[in-house]
């Protein structure tokens, strides 16, 4: 980069940029990687809260670690980033079949216990794998839901 120091100097000062990148930070959150696949899209805050479908607060606080994404909003996260982070790739309740289904529909946990006609707590047991699930519910599981 070539630089005239002042106008009625002809002395040129020259500099050159290190072509170095420092190295990226590690990814450790759920935040982190959003920020990185953001920043490689080259997308603004707000364009992934509408992707994702929240708000551009919400991807603020995640991406500096403030708070935590809902369950329910992991798969379009996922989506979003074109991948499952380490720290969610071998968790038991993300494999779960009535959270995927919880998780497409976006719906809490109270209202899949209405749907199903059980209590939160049974829900969450199956989840995450405290209980096993009746043959007589699972075959009312895969009524309901199709599966």
């Amino acid at each position: 980069m070539d630089m005239v120091a002042f106008p009625f100097c002809h002395l040129t000062i020259s500099i050159e940029r290190s072509r170095i990148k420092p190295p990226l930070p590690p990814l450790v959150t759920i935040g982190d990687h959003i920020r990185c696949v953001r920043l490689k899209k080259k997308l603004f805050q707000w364009e992934v809260a509408q992707i994702i479908g929240v708000e551009t607060s919400t991807i603020e606080n995640w991406e500096r670690n403030r708070t935590k994404p809902l369950l329910e909003l992991l798969p379009p996260i996922f989506n979003f980033l074109g991948y499952t982070p380490g720290e969610y790739k071998d968790n038991p309740r993300l494999q779960s079949d009535i959270f995927k289904y919880r998780a497409k529909h976006r719906l809490g946990v109270i209202a899949m216990a209405n749907l199903i006609g059980v209590n939160k707590s049974t829900i969450l047991g199956w989840e995450t794998g405290r209980f096993e699930m009746s043959d007589s519910l699972k075959k009312r599981f895969e009524y309901i839901c199709h599966c």
